[in-house]
């Protein structure tokens, strides 16, 4: 493996990349600054960056967007290929979290206090954006899950491939649902809906509760491997 090639070819991504992530990191930075101006509830806007990340992993880390053929043809191994999306989503996603930081401090502390001071509207409520921006490691997990799913459809899908693997994650989702629905009517029957309903909640399960870490780990695991050999079978 050679750590130039890797080198060689996140450069190759920032040059051909540079215009969408510098539109995304704008408007990544312009929704967190508006959100924490407007409402002191605004908790969910430290949340964006990583959607951002989503979309942009989707429709720039496996391919150029003159010709999607070149990165496949450039002279590295499948391992560097790999490696160099690990590396490239990993920086993505601290800088993007830097930049919806910024904008947290400059909408609550900046502009919001400009706006508001002296009015009946204005609510200078603390907010420990720090805090608030630091996820649980089962959301962390759970974020890396879907990530990996938005990496492998990257790679699979040609063209469109961000919406197209919402669509299918969506279409899969609720076909689980309709699944298990049908499942429990097939085995329940009229019971479901009499009265005496019954009350099935299996996060309530001591194993899923304890384990939970288990199947987002899982996941993960899979499409990355999914997608290491589909990059593997695309050079072919």
């Amino acid at each position: 493996m050679n750590i130039t090639h890797i080198i060689n070819l996140f450069r190759a991504y920032l040059i051909e990349n540079k215009k969408r992530l510098l539109i995304g990191a704008f408007i990544t930075f312009g929704i967190v600054v508006f959100g924490f101006t407007v409402t002191t509830e605004s908790v969910a806007f430290l949340s964006f960056p990583y959607y951002a990340l989503f979309f942009l992993t989707c429709f720039t880390i496996f391919g150029f967007k003159n010709n999607r053929t070149q990165f496949f043809i450039l002279p590295s191994t499948t391992a560097e290929k790999f490696i160099y999306a690990m590396v490239t989503i990993v920086i993505m996603g601290i800088v993007f979290y830097l930049l919806s930081l910024a904008g947290a401090y400059i909408g609550h502390y900046l502009i919001r206090p400009l706006l508001y001071f002296g009015t009946s509207h204005y609510m200078f409520n603390e907010v420990n954006i720090l805090n608030d921006s630091i996820w649980s490691w089962k959301s962390y997990l759970s974020f890396i899950s879907t990530l990996s799913v938005f990496l492998f459809g990257s790679i699979y899908f040609k063209t469109n491939a961000f919406f197209k693997t919402l669509g299918v994650g969506i279409g899969f989702l609720f076909g689980i649902g309709f699944y298990f629905l049908a499942l429990l009517y097939i085995t329940f029957g009229n019971m479901m809906f009499s009265d005496n309903s019954i009350n099935i909640n299996l996060t309530d399960y001591p194993f899923f509760q304890t384990h939970y870490y288990i199947f987002p780990i899982l996941i993960i695991v899979f499409f990355l491997s999914l997608t290491y050999l589909r990059l593997r079978e695309t050079e072919v």
